[in-house]
């Protein structure tokens, strides 16, 4: 009887770990995704945008797919630079300074009362730097605003039940 039950736990310990190890593979494959091209938008925008210092990379997927970029220009200045994901990528640089700063996107949502946000980034939509604002409203609504980055209107107001 003992030996069937240490044959039965090693059976499962096998299948625990092989499970385990799929899982994390899984998991591998969608974090490389996740970071997929950040290195050559780093890249473009460093060769095309004067981008010389790079601090961070992100994605933002809207009607089209951008990196964008926080880092230093080439006399020291902060910038942002949008880098959009295609062939011959285009590359949009402004000063942090000429727009509204995260805090900033984030008290310009205030006037629809969100109970939680989810997430604040930057992103591109028909070429208008813009920060998206996704959050929980009063109603309990899966909610995304896009505020211009350079004026603080909101160019979009978005509200899913």
């Amino acid at each position: 009887m003992r030996n069937k039950i240490l044959i039965v736990l090693g059976i499962l310990l096998v299948f625990g770990a092989a499970a385990g190890i799929y899982a994390n593979s899984i998991y591998q494959t969608a974090m490389k995704q996740k970071t997929s091209g950040h290195s050559a938008a780093a890249e473009t925008a460093a060769a095309n945008g004067n981008v010389a210092g790079i601090s961070s990379v992100n994605s933002f997927y809207g009607q089209e797919h951008y990196y964008v970029i926080s880092g230093t220009a080439e006399d020291g200045t902060e910038v942002y630079a949008w880098v959009k994901d295609e062939s011959e990528p285009e590359v949009i640089v402004k000063e942090k300074a000429s727009g509204i700063s995260k805090e900033n996107a984030q008290s310009i949502i205030q006037q629809y009362n969100p109970k939680r946000i989810t997430g604040i980034q930057l992103g591109m939509e028909k070429n208008i730097p813009l920060w998206e604002v996704k959050y929980i409203d009063e109603h309990d609504r899966y909610t995304y605003d896009y505020i211009d980055f350079t004026t603080g209107d909101i160019i979009k107001h978005s509200a899913i039940k």
